[in-house]
């Protein structure tokens, strides 16, 4: 038969000492690990969110631009944003008569730039373009477009087009 010494010598496994060591390397591994990747982390996502509000604004700044080109004539800046404006021509006892009625606003209010499309006769339906704006700039010289738009991030985007006409 076994005795109780024979089946303590051969039972295979790990001494307190060496878990004791394991674990301790895996927690000051660890340890290093944590700063590095949640500063690689923070990195990340302000990167990500900086491409997001670039993104956003470049998306404003180009269905401006489409708006402006295909249907603007006329852009009348006003205090908080821009008028464009479209050319009718019609006739009045036998008279060519041009007249120029706005099709749609780009304004800000607060902190967000809105774009208003003309649906009837006097109304304009609003819908938010982009948020968190400080400054929206544009104006027209010669047929050439300058539109500057600044969020409040310190994003700062320029574009100039011609208007197409």
């Amino acid at each position: 038969m076994y005795s109780i010494r024979e089946t303590i010598k051969n039972k295979k496994g790990f001494t307190l000492v060496e878990v004791t060591v394991t674990l301790s390397l895996i927690a000051l591994t660890l340890s290093l690990l944590v700063p590095i990747l949640s500063v690689h982390l923070s990195t990340y996502y302000d990167f990500s969110n900086y491409n997001k509000s670039t993104i956003e604004i470049k998306e404003a700044l180009s269905l401006i631009e489409n708006e402006i080109s295909k249907d603007g004539e006329i852009i009348s800046v006003v205090t908080n944003g821009v008028e464009i404006q479209k050319r009718n021509i019609y006739f009045d006892e036998n008279k060519r008569k041009i007249k120029y009625e706005t099709i749609f606003k780009i304004i800000k209010q607060g902190s967000t730039l809105y774009i208003q499309f003309k649906e009837g006769v006097n109304n304009f339906v609003s819908q938010p373009l982009l948020y968190e704006v400080e400054a929206f700039n544009i104006e027209e010289n010669a047929g050439v477009i300058f539109m500057k738009i600044k969020t409040k991030d310190g994003i700062s985007y320029e574009k100039t087009f011609d208007k197409g006409l």
